[in-house]
C-alpha cells in the first residue's frame, strides 16, 4: 500500500485503508476533525511511522524549492518526508503537497479530486506598486525592492 494523507483517511472506506502508511502526527489532525473517525482509524490495520530528521529536512527543502513551505502544515511536511524516506507514492488531494512532490520528482495520486496538471510557479506581487517577479522561495516576509511594500504570493497564470 502507499502513504495516505488525512483526506484518504476521512474519505475512503475502512477496507481500502488497510495496510496503508500514515504519519503518527495525523492522529492529532484526525481527532480535531472527528474523534469518532480517529478512534475508528486507530482500530484498523495501518502502519504508523514518524519520519526521520534527514527526510524531514529533505521535505522542508523540497517545499521551500517549490514555494509551498509556509502554506504546508507540520503534518503535510511529515507526509512529504515519508515519501522521501520510503520512496513510495502519497495519496493526497492537497494541491500544495502535490506541487511539492511533482517538483521533487516524487509520485502522488489524488484521493477524490482531479489534482494538479503541472508544476505551479509562484509569483511575488507587490501590494503597493504591483510589480511582480517569479518567487524562488515562499518567504512571506519579502518586501518590494522598488517601493518597500509587502509582497504577496500568487500562482502564476498559464
Amino acid at each position: 500500500m502507499a502513504i495516505l494523507d488525512t483526506a484518504a483517511l476521512l474519505a475512503w472506506p475502512v477496507e481500502r485503508l488497510s495496510k496503508g502508511i500514515v504519519a503518527t502526527s495525523q492522529l492529532n489532525e484526525l481527532e480535531k476533525v472527528s474523534v469518532e473517525k480517529a478512534m475508528l482509524i486507530e482500530s484498523i490495520d495501518l502502519v504508523w511511522i514518524s519520519p526521520d530528521e534527514i527526510n524531514l529536512a529533505k521535505a522542508r527543502n523540497a517545499a521551500s524549492n517549490s514555494g509551498d513551505l509556509t502554506k504546508l502544515s507540520a503534518v503535510d511536511i511529515d507526509l512529504i518526508a515519508l515519501c522521501f524516506q520510503l520512496n513510495d507514492e502519497l495519496f493526497t488531494d492537497d494541491y500544495r503537497i502535490q506541487n511539492t512532490l511533482t517538483k521533487a520528482g516524487k509520485s502522488w495520486k489524488s484521493v477524490i479530486q482531479k489534482g494538479i496538471d503541472d508544476v505551479w510557479v509562484w509569483m511575488q506581487i507587490c501590494t503597493g506598486c504591483g510589480k511582480s517577479k517569479v518567487s524562488k522561495s515562499d518567504n512571506k516576509d519579502s518586501m518590494c525592492s522598488h517601493c518597500g511594500s509587502p509582497l504577496k504570493l500568487k500562482k502564476k497564470k498559464r
